[in-house]
């Protein structure tokens, strides 16, 4: 979780077949610290990566952009870690509504990534945006972790 390095994952999430389009959603998962100096470097490296294997496929990729926390319960006295990648049935997005940062940014080129996707990250700004993302109970966000950047492919 506070390794110095961006952390990466691919999966599929969602096989899907109807009508005349078939294929599968693929999400990349990948973590920064919030202090990660080359995340924008990193992520066109990625960028460049994923649009060589698409192939065919001329779909754009949407980003969805959330974050872990340490959150604090003031009841029990007690921390805990809250991971911002959410896959809940009501959930659209795959991001956590309580940490969630932005819509959804849709990528289409190399270009894209560099003028749509923010890099940099105010952690007190954030701290005082989501300080009391969990409004009906006595939990609180103590400090934000990690950036965490969703990127969601359709492959045929």
């Amino acid at each position: 979780m506070q390794q110095a390095e961006p952390a990466e994952a691919s999966r599929d999430v969602f096989n899907f077949s109807g009508g005349r389009r078939r294929g599968t959603l693929i999400q990349t998962h990948v973590r920064f610290r919030l202090d990660y100096a080359n995340i924008q470097q990193y992520l066109v490296s990625l960028f460049t990566r994923l649009f060589a294997l698409r192939g065919d496929n001329r779909d754009a990729f949407e980003v969805v952009i959330t974050f872990n926390a340490i959150l604090y319960c003031q009841d029990t006295n007690t921390y805990s870690l809250f991971y911002g990648t959410d896959h809940r049935e009501n959930n659209r997005m795959g991001a956590a509504h309580e940490l969630g940062h932005g819509g959804t940014y849709v990528v289409r080129n190399l270009n894209d990534v560099v003028t749509r996707l923010p890099f940099f990250f105010d952690m007190q700004a954030l701290l005082h945006e989501h300080r009391n993302a969990f409004p009906h109970s006595n939990v609180r966000v103590h400090q934000i972790v990690n950036v965490i950047y969703l990127i969601y492919q359709m492959r045929n």
